[in-house]
């Protein structure tokens, strides 16, 4: 049980709380650009928001959470602003931050199923399993073709020893497609093969 304990934790680890790849495009402008544009209309929104993620995809997450924060002032119900800011925050290691924007994006668009998943990746972060569950189960019931969620379910699953739910979840997520899904369902099964787990009973 130790064995899956630390493979299922490396796998989670492995997996970046804040992928550069996932972020919006800035519609291709510079952040000198954004910058000129900033100059000539400082209480535009949306502006300091496209410039927060371009800091963001430079790296630069303090000056991403600072452009965010302008954004979110010009305009509270920019549930992406909170989303990203979230994601910045998260990847500077200020989870409860984090958490606190993931629940904002949510309160202001209950399908945010990406705010959902990030926020239960921080739950499991922080060892708190069923409440990532909870988080994970409404990132599947909005997209029920969201593979990482499916898969990070599968792993707070196992952590709690649900040993059949995290198998069942494993093989949903594989079905996606989702490659390091096949490959964990492979470990856990042989490893229950050689090791029989009994799981956890539902209360």
């Amino acid at each position: 049980m130790l064995f899956i304990r630390i493979i299922i934790l490396i796998a989670f680890l492995i997996l970046p709380v804040f992928c550069s790849a996932e972020i919006k495009e800035t519609g291709g402008a510079s952040i000198e650009d954004l910058n000129k544009a900033i100059a000539a209309n400082p209480k535009n929104s949306d502006i300091y928001y496209k410039r927060g993620l371009a800091h963001a995809q430079s790296g630069d997450t303090a000056e991403a959470i600072k452009d965010f924060t302008r954004a979110i002032a010009l305009n509270p119900g920019n549930a992406d602003a909170y989303y990203y800011r979230g994601r910045a925050h998260s990847k500077s290691g200020q989870n409860d931050m984090a958490i606190e924007d993931f629940k904002e994006a949510i309160e202001i668009n209950t399908d945010y199923y990406k705010a959902y998943y990030n926020r239960g990746l921080l739950y499991y972060d922080k060892g708190l399993y069923d409440n990532a569950v909870k988080d994970f189960d409404m990132a599947i019931e909005i997209n029920p073709k969201y593979a990482f969620a499916f898969y990070h379910r599968g792993l707070a699953y196992a952590l709690s020893g649900y040993t059949e739910k995290s198998i069942d979840d494993f093989q949903k997520a594989c079905g996606l497609d989702l490659k390091i899904a096949c490959k964990k369902l492979r470990s856990l099964l042989g490893d229950r093969q050689s090791k029989p787990l009994v799981p956890k009973q539902d209360e």
